[in-house]
């Protein structure tokens, strides 16, 4: 047999693969774009399964019984730590914000107070993240601050997990080598990091919750403030805190304990209420966001299991993992099991009926759910341990974190620095207006102005307030036309668009394109146009 059918063989396989990956996603898969990515979740994979194997060798190898010293766990946990702090870190000044990161630092910046409350019923966030970015914002710090806060608040979260989670050292350190803790948190800079220490700090002192009445109480709130994915969970605790810990033992109680009880619980509730009300008027819009579908499909329900990565093969096997865990809490532990259960189902309902799963910071939120149950679950430090390894072995992709440090995360950054070293500032910049694009505009240095293609106005902070809508009717070639006759720019002109422009559309102008690709988001593309036959820069 001829070796040069190896390759005809390969994509043959890889067809079929994708071509299963179409029926399942319901969808058409492109080879190009998806072969890499079915690539990584089988390194992935693998690299999970040979850490998982070593782990269990080193178990074997040295015993049951055998046992570290303190001295020697506080070392590991320190080398660990730092591992992890570098590693993060490194990988933040190399990674490049995307929109929804650049988004709220600008919200933060720009927007008082009072009209970042208003903003929130269409942001459909809570306003704690951006209270935390805007003195940074407005004391205009560099963008990356706000991957810093992230980390900095990621390194206190994994320092508390160290010292005070009661899993063991094995647990500890694959945990922070999860999907969750090692790149989408730390990294990805967004409200849902917030979570991390709160969940940690709710998990260490929820068993004596009644002798620390209030702390649990502001801690629940500020939880609350921090995601709608998050509510299904605190509504649980709170429903149990009010059954369980206020109306059963409610006689047992004297005068001072019944009005602390009653204080705890109106200061959760009040929390509750705020994180409502903020985005309470989103319910009623006339156009609610677009990504809320009514609609089952399949990457939503396999994104709470491996942060959106569908490509992961080892997904039906950790399905039906998760079942048995879910199993044996209910075994052992119903209280916990309900607690877990009931926020699945609610982060489930929520994702098909009122905001998709979409990116992984959202669908991993299961993670640390999981991480507080099994910190109060009643079976042995052991057990819950390997539970929690084999969970954080399914979501391992150390492959995010090398792309990052290879490739763009998003195009923004790179096509600001591109402008701003090869352009003029007197240059004019169009958008061909999206969300996206007009994020980007705002990024550009303060000397650089950019508009509208669509009305030729200069371009403001895009929030969903106030979208701006540009007519439809009108095509490319007729905008461009309405520059030239307006006589208030020269060419060349430079035009971002977060689609390509078919050529029949400007073949009439001298034009140059541009690409600039990206991990995670889409691609942004400059054209540059000009009227005669000049050199283009």
């Amino acid at each position: 047999m001829s070796f040069s059918l190896l390759p005809n063989f390969q994509d043959r396989i890889f067809g079929k693969v994708i071509d299963f990956c179409s029926w399942l996603l319901g969808e058409h898969l492109n080879h190009d774009e998806y072969i890499e990515k079915i690539l990584d979740g089988s390194k992935d994979s693998a690299i999970a399964i040979l850490l998982g194997t070593a782990l269990w060798y080193m178990r074997k190898k040295r015993g049951k019984h055998s046992k570290l010293s303190k001295k020697q766990e506080n070392t590991i946990c320190c080398t660990g730590f730092i591992l992890f702090s570098i590693i993060t870190l490194v990988t933040i000044f190399l990674h490049e914000p995307w929109i929804d990161e650049v988004h709220a630092w600008f919200l933060a910046k720009e927007y008082s107070v009072s009209r970042l409350i208003y903003e929130m019923r269409y942001e459909g966030h809570f306003i704690l993240w951006y209270l935390i970015l805007m003195p940074f914002a407005k004391h205009n710090f560099p963008i990356i601050t706000l991957n810093i806060i992230s980390w900095f608040i990621s390194c206190i979260s994994v320092a508390f997990f160290l010292w005070k989670s009661p899993f063991t050292l094995s647990a500890k350190l694959v945990a922070l080598c999860s999907n969750a803790l090692l790149f989408w948190y730390p990294v990805v800079s967004r409200c849902y990091v917030l979570l991390i220490p709160l969940l940690f700090m709710l998990a260490s002192i929820y068993k004596k919750r009644n002798e620390r009445l209030f702390l649990f109480a502001i801690l629940l709130a500020m939880l609350s403030n921090t995601h709608a994915y998050i509510e299904g969970f605190v509504g649980v605790l709170t429903f149990s805190f009010l059954i369980q810990d206020i109306i059963l033992p409610w006689k047992q109680y004297s005068i001072k304990e019944k009005k602390n009880h009653l204080i705890a619980f109106a200061i959760i509730i009040l929390g509750i209420l705020i994180a409502f009300l903020q985005v309470a008027p989103a319910f009623f819009a006339k156009d609610k966001n677009e990504a809320a579908n009514f609609h089952f499909d399949i990457i939503s329900l396999t994104g709470f299991l491996t942060g959106s990565n569908i490509f992961l093969f080892a997904t039906p096997f950790f399905a039906a993992f998760f079942i048995f865990v879910l199993f044996y809490i209910y075994q052992t532990d119903k209280k916990q099991f309900l607690i877990l259960f009931f926020s699945l189902v609610y982060m489930g309902l929520f994702s098909v009926c009122l905001y998709a799963v979409g990116i992984p910071n959202r669908a991993l939120m299961w993670f640390f759910i999981l991480i507080f149950v099994l910190w109060n679950t009643r079976i042995s430090n052991t057990r819950k341990s390997v539970l929690l390894i084999i969970c954080a072995l399914f979501i391992m992709r150390p492959s995010l974190t090398l792309r990052d440090w290879k490739e763009d995360f998003s195009s923004l950054k790179t096509t600001k620095k591109y402008i701003e070293n090869n352009y003029k500032e007197e240059t004019p910049i169009f958008i061909k207006t999206t969300h996206y694009t007009a994020t980007f505009a705002v990024t550009l240095a303060d000397n650089f102005t950019a508009y509208h293609l669509e009305s030729m106005n200069p371009v403001k902070l895009y929030s969903f307030s106030r979208k701006y809508n540009p007519h439809k009717a009108a095509s490319v070639p007729d905008h461009i036309s309405n520059i030239e006759n307006s006589k208030r720019f020269s060419f060349p002109i430079l035009i971002i668009s977060e689609e390509q422009i078919p050529h029949a559309e400007i073949q009439s102008y001298k034009y140059h394109i541009k690409e600039f690709p990206c991990v995670y988001a889409r691609s942004l593309w400059l054209y540059v146009l000009k009227k005669d036959d000049a050199q283009i820069p």
